[in-house]
């Protein structure tokens, strides 16, 4: 196809051509991240990182047809410059979406979460403005510094706040890297460093902000399975026998949970998490009551134990509690620092009668 008929195709498809390289990219990561391995994902996620840095290059580079004529073949990346982009970004933000809301609760997460939210939609809504350099810049360093705070847990096998902390070191040093190579080859971008600079530092300083204020989800840690019990014993196998009402998810989902005691039973909440082989940390229940009076959230004590990954379905454990009363409760799943990695909500009911159990191996 000669050039010129290529453009004219491009520009009258252009409106259908970037919004279904978005959608392909979220889909794609959607299907393909559920069968293969996390280092995989890894290395997939590095490649739309790399693509996506010369994609912001070969736009911001200009009229190739004043290249030599060896280098003309580059004309047709230049072409299609724009939705490769638009669909390494989708395939970024949306695999960052999964990873993020798997790891964190929503109600104590949801600034960073729907930040993420906000930059896939807007990837396509307001795609010219993304194509625009001092966007992308902000839009690729924010996802730059996302990419290396979710893999250096996995190489380190550590969450303290350090690691957060040099990957936010690491990308900076990176993205200023780019950027003077970018000036050096672009004499426009040149003159806007400072501003493409200051951006980056913007990006920079926020992330630290939701990090530190615990409103960015801890990865890799993730819920696998949550429940509240009437009673939970760990089996010489290693298995936890549950017992406790046979509510289906649809119940739970549409009219919450709520567990029916005798008055002086226990209460048993019980969580697997994931983390990655090798990560070992301390977790913590910390349970609410919700004061109706008042309307808020009081503590009524918080439980810690330790964890080890390793394990698919996710390490398991429980806590238990006696002194409970009729109400709303919630149990939030914390790491170390008070990051929420699950929300547990539930009402407790007293009765008179026990109420009907059903019992399995978790």
């Amino acid at each position: 196809m000669h050039f010129s008929t290529l453009v004219a195709w491009y520009q009258q498809y252009e409106r259908y051509l970037i919004p279904a390289s978005l959608l392909f990219g979220l889909i794609s990561d959607f299907l393909l991240f559920q069968y293969i391995n996390t280092g995989l994902v890894f290395s997939i996620l590095a490649f739309h990182l790399t693509l996506s840095a010369a994609m912001i290059a070969f736009i911001q580079y200009g009229d190739v047809d004043a290249v030599r004529p060896y280098w003309r073949w580059l004309k047709y990346v230049r072409l299609f410059a724009p939705v490769i982009l638009q669909y390494s970004f989708g395939a970024l933000l949306s695999s960052f979406f999964v990873f993020y809301w798997f790891s964190g609760s929503f109600f104590s997460s949801w600034p960073f979460i729907l930040l993420v939210v906000f930059l896939m939609v807007s990837n396509d809504i307001l795609k010219k403005y993304y194509l625009r350099l001092p966007v992308a810049i902000g839009v690729y360093y924010f996802i730059f510094f996302s990419y290396l705070a979710l893999v250096l847990p996995y190489l380190l096998s550590t969450i303290e706040p350090w690691v957060f902390v040099v990957a936010g070191l690491v990308s900076l040093g990176g993205m200023l890297f780019y950027l003077g190579g970018l000036s050096l080859l672009i004499p426009r971008v040149m003159a806007r460093r400072f501003l493409l600079g200051n951006i980056v530092l913007v990006v920079f300083v926020g992330l630290h902000v939701l990090y530190f204020t615990n409103m960015i989800p801890p990865v890799p840690l993730t819920i696998r399975d949550a429940g509240i019990f009437h009673h939970i014993e760990r089996l010489p196998s290693g298995d936890y026998l549950v017992r406790g009402e046979g509510n289906s998810p649809a119940h739970d989902f549409f009219f919450g949970r709520t567990i029916h005691r005798t008055p002086g039973s226990p209460v048993y909440v019980y969580t697997a998490i994931f983390a990655p082989t090798r990560l070992e940390t301390r977790v913590a229940h910390h349970w609410y009551y919700f004061d109706g009076v008042a309307r808020r959230w009081h503590s009524a004590g918080t439980i810690g134990y330790a964890i080890t990954g390793g394990r698919d379905d996710g390490y398991r454990g429980y806590t238990r509690r006696v002194n409970v009363f009729p109400g709303r409760w919630r149990v939030d799943v914390e790491t170390a620092r008070g990051q929420v990695i699950g929300r547990i909500v539930f009402e407790i009911e007293h009765v008179e009668t026990p109420p009907a159990l059903f019992e399995e191996r978790r």
